[in-house]
């Protein structure tokens, strides 16, 4: 089912874009700024604490962050920074970097479907001996969580939904720009979008590692750092006209509110 969803996702937005180019293209970033208003009021009010919620050592999931910040900024060298807006305007130009575009959003996708298989389990035991606890003490019902316990991955799922949309406008956009064929398009666009399902078919596999699975965290961590670095480089900028930066700030504010409130 989240397989499903992400592609269609992709090629739901790839197929608007198709229909709509010209009206999409003037409206983007408006609504790549908002988009990523969302995205970070969910990484910082659930996604983070969780994470440093972890048993693992706050130090060295936050030089994960860091990690995958720097992967991001080595990744937009290659996509010359499409997913958040940056693109050439000579036609030479992008039908030279489309294999750039390709391999670098490929693998910021891939890396990024890699964490989905992650449970938040680390205190489902504490949390059922408390239960047992507060049961002898209190003589209250006695209440099974690990039974319904939450996922990490429900949450970092919705962050990519909500990061997919604005960054396959891009690339969408980038690939009309060039002229490529409506076949290459769609292929194009299929190709990026079975990337994170991949990613997520490798990160379970991994999962099974016993070695590897103790440092799942600290992937979930490197994939939040990498979109840490794309909405934050879309937050911070803004037109260079008055009307342009209050409506960018406008957006960034309702964006964070109505994530806050809908999280």
């Amino acid at each position: 089912m989240t397989i499903l969803i992400i592609v269609s996702v992709v090629l739901l937005t790839g197929g608007l874009t198709f229909l709509f180019s010209e009206r999409i293209k003037a409206k983007h970033r408006m609504f790549s700024t908002f988009s990523a208003a969302l995205v970070a009021s969910l990484i910082f009010v659930h996604i983070l604490p969780d994470i440093y919620g972890s048993e693992v050592g706050a130090k060295w999931l936050g030089l994960a962050v860091l990690l995958g910040l720097v992967i991001q900024l080595v990744l937009e060298k290659i996509t010359h920074g499409i997913e958040h807006g940056h693109h050439h305007t000579h036609a030479k130009s992008h039908k030279s970097i489309l294999i750039g575009v390709m391999l670098g959003l490929g693998a910021h996708a891939l890396i990024e479907g890699m964490p989905i298989s992650i449970d938040d389990d680390h205190q489902t035991e504490e949390t059922e001996e408390h239960a047992h606890i507060h049961n002898d003490h209190h003589d209250h019902e006695h209440v099974d969580y690990s039974s319904g316990k939450t996922k990490v991955s429900s949450k970092f799922i919705s962050a990519i939904l909500m990061h997919k949309v604005p960054v396959t406008l891009m690339l969408s956009l980038f690939l009309l720009s060039i002229g490529v064929k409506p076949v290459n398009y769609f292929l194009l666009l299929l190709i990026f979008a079975v990337m994170t399902p991949l990613g997520m078919f490798t990160g379970e596999f991994l999962m099974k590692i016993p070695a590897i699975n103790s440092y799942k965290f600290y992937l979930l961590a490197v994939s939040t750092g990498m979109l840490l670095h794309i909405i934050t480089s879309i937050l911070f900028e803004h037109g260079h006209s008055k009307k342009e930066t209050n409506l960018h700030i406008l957006l960034i504010v309702l964006g964070v509110s109505i994530g806050v409130i809908l999280f």
